[in-house]
């Protein structure tokens, strides 16, 4: 969704002839991770070298829109990539609750959100900020 969002705002602003070669290197880093992946962990190499190519593909989009246009005070990245990484690590440690500790996946998809929201009150809390000052740069 934001990878295609940085497409569009390099489409509107004319700079839409650099997404080819962003998308040639993630079609070569996909082939490569699935040929080291697939034979050692079957199709969850597949999974895996699918979203770390989508995950570069993110990255390399963003860092050509930042670097060409003003868009550091549309989208505070700091804020948002802290959300996402936040993310990233209660999945991987439902994940490792399921997968590894036996605990009932149901009891994970309650508590996950839970401690999502839990770990983002507390880090607004302790940085005397709000938690819409943390999407909004302007703290309004």
């Amino acid at each position: 969704m934001l990878t295609q969002l940085g497409l569009m705002i390099l489409v509107a602003s004319g700079r839409h002839r650099i997404y080819p070669w962003i998308a040639l290197g993630g079609l070569l880093f996909n082939i490569v991770v699935n040929i080291v992946l697939i034979p050692r962990m079957s199709f969850n190499g597949a999974a895996v070298a699918t979203v770390s190519t989508e995950l570069l593909l993110f990255v390399a989009i963003w860092v050509v829109v930042r670097q060409s246009l003003p868009v550091h005070r549309m989208f505070p990245m700091l804020p948002l990539g802290a959300a996402v990484a936040l993310c990233a690590v209660v999945t991987v440690a439902g994940t490792i609750c399921v997968e590894r500790l036996g605990v009932p996946w149901p009891v994970v998809s309650v508590l996950a959100p839970l401690g999502t929201v839990g770990i983002y009150a507390l880090v607004s809390l302790a940085g005397g900020k709000s938690p819409l000052a943390m999407v909004n740069p302007t703290g309004k």
